[in-house]
């Protein structure tokens, strides 16, 4: 990884930032990356995730110079990963989130912040999601999306521009 390091984001046991790619300390059999502003997530085979910078984020206050086994997530097929938020597609459908819930982007009903992954309220079936700075999105069958959290300017697309800490 390379860029900016205030937090840890590349991985090196450092905070200093690169201007050159550096290799990042204990990951090995990456199948996915997801970058945030100040976080990193690597999938791994067999579906573990490791993340590092501003993980489990409560507004930035852990923060992370080495990657760090996400606990409770084993076999995800997708990890993604924002602003202070990450969530990980489950094998059944499912998705579990942690980090900063300001909004409700972790879609657990609440705005509770969370240093473990929960699930998601009712997503089952889910076959992609996406993370904007503080809402989270799932492809849903036939095509449908649910999305959660923040809704200042309308992005859930309910045709409000209310929260929802819940996927509509």
């Amino acid at each position: 990884c390379w860029g900016g390091n205030v937090a840890g984001e590349l991985g090196d046991l450092t905070n200093i930032p690169r201007s050159t790619p550096g290799e990042v300390v204990g990951v090995t059999g990456v199948t996915a990356l997801s970058a945030g502003s100040s976080s990193t997530c690597a999938l791994l085979i067999g579906g573990a995730v490791k993340c590092w910078g501003n993980i489990n984020s409560v507004d930035g206050e852990l923060r992370v110079y080495a990657p760090v086994e996400v606990e409770g997530v084993t076999g995800a097929t997708e990890v993604v990963g924002r602003y202070a938020h990450a969530c990980a597609l489950m094998p059944e459908g499912t998705i579990k989130c942690w980090g900063s819930n300001h909004w409700g982007e972790l879609g657990d009903g609440t705005t509770t912040n969370r240093i473990s992954p929960v699930a998601v309220q009712g997503i089952t079936e889910a076959s992609a999601i996406a993370t904007g700075a503080s809402h989270t999105c799932a492809l849903m069958p036939e095509g449908t999306i649910k999305c959660w959290g923040a809704n200042h300017s309308g992005q859930l697309g309910d045709g409000t521009t209310t929260n929802q800490p819940s996927p509509v």
